[in-house]
């Protein structure tokens, strides 16, 4: 039981970063790369999509600490196996959403809506949720 456990822990915490690792193809001289299905934002973009990017970040990083904390509560304060594996598995979530919605990302994602780039297809799709 411990095993498996421990595997299926390890199989929900590397899966995110093993579906990473497929080779990409590289585009061809002069060709625009723009992400499946998003429209390219206009060069001076409006505060209010700024504003809205920045909204998105700050609430992902406070739910961020907020699932890492209590992962990490749940996981010091348990001793049940399935207590356990709750608490690793929140503070997992905990930090994939910290690299997920760092501030780096933010200002690079920023910097990139300026350069006329569109958004990511998960901002992309949280921000339509959230109208």
């Amino acid at each position: 039981m411990k095993t498996f456990v421990f595997v299926a822990l390890l199989m929900l915490t590397l899966g995110p970063v093993c579906t990473a690792t497929a080779q990409v193809v590289a585009p061809a001289a002069g060709e625009q790369v723009a992400y499946p299905g998003a429209v390219a934002m206009p060069r001076s973009v409006p505060d209010s999509v700024q504003q809205a990017v920045h909204k998105l970040f700050k609430w992902g990083r406070r739910m961020s600490i907020v699932s890492g904390a209590g992962g990490s509560f749940l996981l010091g304060s348990s001793l049940t196996y399935p207590a356990i594996g709750l608490g690793a598995t929140g503070v997992a979530s905990g930090i994939l959403g910290m690299v997920r919605f760092s501030r780096r990302r933010e200002r690079r994602i920023l910097a990139a809506l300026e350069r006329g780039q569109p958004l990511p297809p998960y901002l992309n799709r949280m921000l339509l949720v959230a109208r």
